[in-house]
């Protein structure tokens, strides 16, 4: 069950992580049309923040004291429930047109060595040890740093690591 759920973990990450060549920083003067940006976890809206001159500020100070119930999932293999956040870029007819990512790539142009970094909402406090895991959550926001090289899994940010935030464009159908 332990590695069901490690692999499923996993295999969501590498879903979303190969759409990222077109990846472009958000400090870059780009005009891509980003009327609003939400955070939601599932189709629950959790914040909505403004894309102001190639930059987007969001943090888990954004984000509500909790989540309904509804809107979690147990993962981990504990009685913890938890919601993992996803950004979306809206243009101003309300579609989504691009997700942002936070990540650092160690000035590295290949994906494989780049740290993600997730926000993830606990229902209660837990932890997750072994493996690849390191893992620490506390009852509310947490963020998960994710090594693709070394399949590592951390609720300690890396000391020597810088996440900003990324865009990835959609495509079209």
């Amino acid at each position: 069950m332990k590695r069901i759920i490690k692999i499923t973990l996993l295999i969501s990450i590498l879903s979303i992580i190969t759409g990222l060549i077109s990846f472009s920083s958000c400090k870059k003067d780009i005009d891509r049309n980003i009327a609003i940006v939400k955070a939601k976890i599932g189709n629950y809206e959790i914040a909505s923040v403004k894309y102001e001159n190639g930059e987007l500020e969001l943090d888990e100070s954004d984000f509500p004291a909790t989540i309904p119930d509804n809107y979690l999932g147990h993962v981990f293999d504990t009685q913890a429930k938890t919601g993992t956040v996803q950004v979306g870029a809206y243009n101003s007819a309300g579609e989504c047109i691009g997700e942002f990512f936070k990540y650092n790539r160690d000035g590295h142009d290949n994906w494989q060595l780049r740290w993600y970094a997730w926000y993830i909402y606990a229902d209660r406090s837990f932890t997750k040890k072994g493996e690849s895991f390191d893992c620490s959550f506390k009852k509310g926001w947490n963020v998960i740093y994710i090594s693709e090289i070394e399949g590592k899994y951390t609720t300690q940010k890396p000391s020597d690591k810088d996440f900003i935030w990324y865009y990835r464009e959609l495509k079209p159908d």
